[in-house]
Formats: C-alpha cells, structure tokens, sequence
C-alpha cells in the first residue's frame, strides 16, 4: 500500500516560504521601480514630448510629401521611404495647437506602430533620454488639448516635464 505524501508544512517551513515570498515581491517591486526605458524627446514650440525609442524606426529630414484628397486636416499626406509608402501625420494639427511655426529643425519621425509604418512630423528632435520607471508618473485628469488616450504618462526631470506619448491606435 502506498502512503501519501503529506503536503503540510511545519510552522517553521511556512515562516521561512512567506518570507520568501516577501523577499521575491519587494525584489521585483524594487527592479521594477529603476527599469530603464529609451525614448526619444522632440518638441512641438516650447513643450517636449517624447515616445519610446523601440518604436522609432528613423528620423529624416521632411521629404517631398504628396497631399491625398479627402483626408483629415491632421494628416499631411505620404511620402515614399525605400519603396515604403508612409504617412505622415502633424501632430501640431491632431491636438489642436494653436502656434503653427515653420522651423529649419523640421524633422519626421518614422514610427512602427502596430505592424505598420507612419510618420510624425515636430518642430525638433532633441535627444534619447533613459528614464527610470519612477521617473514617469501616469497622466491623471491633466489640461491639455491632447485625448488622453494618446498620453502614456508624464517625465518629471529636473528642470522640465516631458510628456509621453503612446500612438498606437488610431490617429
């Protein structure tokens, strides 16, 4: 006859399993608190905005854009990247600011957004900052002409905010 095994634990194996638990969660909390993530920091005027690096696929200088009928003011037609045919998209227009300069630091950044390509067109590419998790603070009822759907949190730095964008979905 068999004998089954007992499952049950000592008071000692219990004490000593929950604070291996414990220890496991204040580890991840921690790790999880000073992950790193890239993004690439931009600027519309005098605000900066930033989306994460892993979704950059380029940076170029604004090409011939070929306007298309019928389509949202937003959206300033396409241009032909390698063979890739890539919207591109004034986010300026999108979230409805009002100072529309022409700037000679004009850039497109070429994002891949769920799979596919499109374009956004901002006044300044400035730099690939890392931040830190605890570093982003999630967006809470803020006032901004952006749809909060579009607002992936808020980077507090020493000296200025950046506002996070996540594009996915559509624009």
């Amino acid at each position: 006859m068999l004998v089954a095994e007992s499952h049950f634990f000592s008071p000692r194996q219990e004490l000593i399993s929950l604070y291996r638990n414990k220890i496991h969660y204040l580890f991840f909390r921690e790790w999880k608190r000073v992950q790193e993530e890239q993004y690439v920091i931009f600027r519309f005027n005098a605000e900066h905005y930033g989306v994460d690096i892993l979704s950059v696929q380029e940076i170029i200088r604004p090409p011939k854009i070929t306007k298309l009928p019928n389509t949202p003011p937003h959206v300033l037609g396409v241009i032909n990247l390698r063979g890739n045919i890539i919207p591109i998209v004034d986010l300026k227009i999108r979230f409805n600011f009002e100072d529309f300069q022409n700037n000679k630091d004009e850039r497109i950044i070429v994002l891949r957004i769920d799979d596919k390509l499109m374009g956004i067109q901002v006044d300044e590419v400035q730099e690939v900052l890392r931040l830190k998790t605890d570093q982003i603070e999630q967006a809470a009822d803020i006032c901004t002409t952006i749809d909060r759907e579009f607002i992936a949190g808020i980077a507090k730095l020493d000296d200025r905010l950046i506002i996070l964008l996540s594009l996915k979905g559509s624009l």
